[in-house]
């Protein structure tokens, strides 16, 4: 891409490796979303940007995003490093390229920070986000010799980055399916569904015969060998699994909000199943040292403070559960469904009282430019 054909002035450059085409990626274009309807000029360099064309969107704020390739010749990337102003976000830790780093200003006595390098890190409940968030790491080597890069670390409480916020998801168009499915590859797949079906059907205020859950693209319809707009019966004949189409970030709000029960993976959706205020199921990404645990845990303890062990015993167990490829007993009997949602509404409302990320992370990138830190 010719320098000409760059964005001429910048306020944010977010840079992301995609890992996981949902998860990684879409924090990082929420973000990048976000930042535009507030007015902020904002660009995106992806290594892969195949998930944006369904997860874009056509309204005039995904559209005033740039978006741009990693594979930039050197000579790009020295001319956006002096054409964006506020901050280079570098997403999950990816390192920005030599040929940025080297042609960001450096701060002087006479000159603060005008630019911020931030590193945004990943989610967790745990307490060392807070003992992280906000730290400093003086660069004295390579391109980016004396810069300062900040951590920045997402996370549910003030002391942290906090969240990116969330918004009322629109009516859908159509009768959405009362259970959404969106996890990893699960080896009792075929019963967990039907136990998901047997949670809507228990807590439904009428009699519901059969329950729909919908599969989002992905592992879950490979799993299944299911393509969009195809069905299958699950052996209790009473519930049906329906492949969905992609959709963008609005569109998967929507499902989150009006299902009944989800279950989701990552980090993206793992925040968007909070702020739709619905009992959900968090299937966590497996780490071969088993640190998983501790991260759904902390979150779990976030949740759950205050409330009864009627909600927490079964709640956990649950979650537990799920998340063990090992279980092979009974699928455990599901928490009382209305103390879940009213622990649900609770969490979200908690959320909501809270200053969202990127407000704070605004806010943190002013007072080091206004008190010339560097």
């Amino acid at each position: 891409m010719s320098s000409a054909l760059l964005p001429q002035a910048l306020d944010a450059l977010i840079l992301c490796r995609v890992i996981d085409n949902f998860g990684d990626v879409g924090v990082c274009w929420r973000l990048a979303r976000q930042m535009a309807t507030r007015g902020l000029r904002v660009a995106l360099v992806l290594d892969d940007a195949t998930p944006l064309r369904w997860m874009r969107g056509v309204d005039a704020t995904s559209q005033s995003v740039s978006v741009l390739p990693w594979t930039l010749p050197d000579s790009a990337w020295t001319a956006l490093g002096g054409q964006v102003q506020r901050l280079v976000i570098e997403g999950f830790g990816c390192t920005a390229p030599n040929a940025l780093l080297a042609a960001l200003p450096r701060p002087t006595p006479e000159t603060p920070a005008t630019t911020l390098l931030v590193n945004l890190e990943y989610l967790s409940a745990e307490g060392y986000v807070a003992r992280s968030h906000g730290l400093a790491s003086p660069q004295h080597h390579g391109a980016a010799a004396g810069l300062t890069r900040w951590f920045f670390y997402p996370g549910f409480t003030e002391d942290t980055g906090g969240l990116l916020g969330g918004w009322a998801a629109p009516e859908p168009p159509h009768s959405p399916p009362q259970a959404l499915w969106f996890a990893y590859p699960h080896p009792r797949w075929r019963d967990w569904a039907q136990h998901l079906a047997r949670f809507v059907r228990e807590s439904a205020s009428d009699p519901i015969d059969r329950v729909e859950i919908g599969l989002c693209p992905g592992d879950a319809q490979r799993q299944a060998k299911l393509s969009p707009g195809e069905q299958l019966t699950l052996p209790d004949s009473h519930s049906v699994l329906r492949a969905l189409d992609y959709t963008d970030h609005d569109g998967f709000d929507t499902r989150l909000a009006a299902s009944a029960i989800s279950v989701v993976r990552g980090e993206d959706s793992f925040v968007r199943a909070q702020w739709a205020a619905r009992p959900f199921v968090w299937h966590i990404y497996p780490q071969d040292d088993g640190a998983h645990w501790a991260k759904l845990d902390a979150w779990l303890d976030l949740l759950l403070d205050g409330q009864s062990n009627a909600l927490a015993q079964p709640l956990r167990r649950v979650w537990h559960a799920f998340n063990d490829p090992g279980w092979a007993g009974d699928l455990p009997p599901w928490p009382d469904a209305a103390l879940w949602h009213a622990a649900c509404r609770a969490w979200q409302q908690r959320l909501a009282d809270q200053t969202d990320l990127l407000t704070r992370l605004l806010a943190f990138a002013q007072t080091r430019r206004s008190t010339g830190q560097p």
